[in-house]
């Protein structure tokens, strides 16, 4: 991130130990939702894909 009256730039850190303790409590919030609403979306399209085709080979 950039400071707009030095010009300097600051990293954020997204996940480390700082983060991890809660010093930035956002930053690691904003990744986990990420990364668990990544997952939940993975599993379910799994889930829904084995189910259409377990129904399909039962049927046929």
């Amino acid at each position: 991130m950039r400071n707009l009256l030095t010009g300097e730039y600051r990293k954020i850190p997204l996940l480390n130990a700082t983060t991890l303790r809660g010093d930035y409590p956002s930053a690691a919030t904003t990744l986990d939702t990420c990364k668990s609403l990544l997952h939940v979306s993975i599993f379910a399209f799994l889930w829904v894909a084995m189910t259409d085709w377990a129904l399909r080979a039962y049927l046929s």
